[in-house]
């Protein structure tokens, strides 16, 4: 198992937040990908996350587009499950979950998913997804343009307190 250790972690998603709590519809409907797989994707996105539940986690800034709340990735209760959970998580003093709305017109974020992780005595590193592969890297240039990229996207998203409100309104909606 990897170390991570982090004091401070944005991440922007356009797409999907992946799963949060047990299965993973996504993988389950990919062609050739076998249900071991599956194990042992869950069970290395549980490790992952268990830094989050550290004594002392890292900061946690992610920004999400609306869309995630509306795409349905599971039965509405699975999805209901999912934003009650986001919204259990976003309620924690070292996390903070934004949304993008629709309404932003953003188009900066549609280039895909990407994390940057600042940690003591070590360079900041970006982890970049793409549709069949992923890449970390700590080039400063890359980080650098990622971030800007980050903040620019964050300016555009609800504050906190309304991106909490707009997770409990759709939850009604999945469990109506």
């Amino acid at each position: 198992m990897a170390v991570f250790i982090s004091r401070r972690h944005a991440c922007h998603q356009r797409k999907l937040v992946h799963h949060l709590r047990g299965r993973n519809p996504i993988l389950n409907g990919e062609p050739g990908v076998t249900s071991e797989e599956v194990e042992k994707h869950i069970t290395a996105r549980m490790e992952r996350q268990s830094i989050l539940r550290r004594p002392k986690p890292p900061m946690l800034w992610a920004v999400l587009d609306e869309g995630v709340l509306h795409r349905p990735i599971g039965s509405p209760a699975v999805m209901a499950a999912q934003l009650a959970h986001l919204l259990d998580v976003g309620t924690t003093p070292r996390i903070t979950i934004q949304f993008l709305p629709l309404r932003a017109y953003s188009t900066t974020g549609l280039l895909g998913g990407f994390a940057i992780a600042e940690a003591h005595g070590s360079p900041d590193t970006a982890y970049v997804e793409g549709a069949s592969n992923a890449q970390v890297t700590d080039w400063t240039e890359s980080v650098k343009t990622l971030t800007f990229r980050y903040e620019g996207i964050r300016s555009e998203a609800l504050p906190w307190r309304e991106s909490l409100d707009l997770i409990k309104e759709t939850m009604q909606r999945w469990t109506s």
